[in-house]
């Protein structure tokens, strides 16, 4: 594989590779809650991302696994946070996280023009 096949460039996918270690907030939060679904989606999450973003290909089976659990994981984090006491910030923060993805294409794209 080529540096062309990565989905970022190289010292930018590092950064979000050491991001992936705020996952433990996710999943201390599910345990100390005693929130088994959730704190097993957490885990997946965490350990598809690590082994995504350590070498993130745009065309490989690691890409496709990890979307598929974050689409899976994330609306149900986002559906779990309207039950919680602080649902503002709790529901806010993850529809904002959420709606970053489809904002970072129209950046790509106004760049690539």
């Amino acid at each position: 594989m080529s540096d062309d096949d990565l989905g970022y460039p190289d010292g930018l996918y590092q950064y979000i590779y050491k991001m992936c270690f705020l996952h433990s907030i996710n999943i201390s939060a599910g345990l100390y809650y005693n929130h088994k679904v959730g704190t097993t989606m957490s885990i997946m999450l965490c350990f598809t991302s690590f082994n995504y973003w350590r070498y993130p290909l745009l065309k490989s089976k690691r890409r496709t696994f990890d979307m598929v659990v974050a689409n899976i994981c994330v609306p149900y984090h986002i559906y779990i946070s309207f039950f919680t006491k602080n649902k503002l910030l709790c529901s806010g923060l993850l529809i904002t996280g959420t709606i970053m993805y489809p904002i970072s294409f129209v950046f790509y794209n106004k760049k690539k023009t």
